[in-house]
């Protein structure tokens, strides 16, 4: 992935899952509908909504304007099997995720939250909190530990 905008926050969105299905939703247009997404997605909060649609637009699924990206498209025209190697590739392929994420399998370990932390106040990642960090980092090892649990599923 490219530098980031700093305009897209940093994900807080610890189900991947919802991320492939909000990538699968039949109708794009309803991405920018707020109750429709909470139903699609397990009737989570509006509030919550946001999150996953803002991680979407994180990796680079979903512009600004709540519309696919080029890759989203690619994406979408792949098996699930294609889908969980480009998403794999795409999270590892961030500085943070892909820093933890190889340093997990180099050292056979799994990251502590508090790690994790360590690493994007490494790599100047500012929040406003350590209950923000906190939060982030959970993203972090959820959507690492997704990976993992599908290389398992192969």
């Amino acid at each position: 992935m490219e530098e980031k905008n700093k305009s897209i926050p940093f994900p807080q969105a610890n189900d991947f899952d919802k991320i492939l299905r909000i990538l699968n939703i039949d109708e794009e247009n309803k991405i920018s509908d707020k109750h429709y997404m909470s139903i699609q997605l397990d009737m989570i909060t509006e509030r919550q909504v946001q999150y996953y649609v803002s991680a979407c637009t994180y990796l680079g699924l979903i512009n600004e304007k709540k519309e696919f990206t080029e890759i989203a498209y690619e994406l979408r025209n792949k098996n699930s099997s294609e889908q969980t190697v480009e998403l794999a590739r795409l999270i590892v392929s961030d500085k943070i995720f892909g820093t933890a994420y190889f340093m997990q399998k180099m050292y056979h370990i799994k990251l502590t939250t508090d790690d994790i932390v360590d690493i994007m106040k490494e790599n100047k990642v500012l929040f406003d909190s350590e209950a923000m960090y906190t939060r982030r980092a959970q993203t972090v090892s959820s959507w690492l530990a997704w990976i993992d649990d599908e290389l398992e599923k192969k």
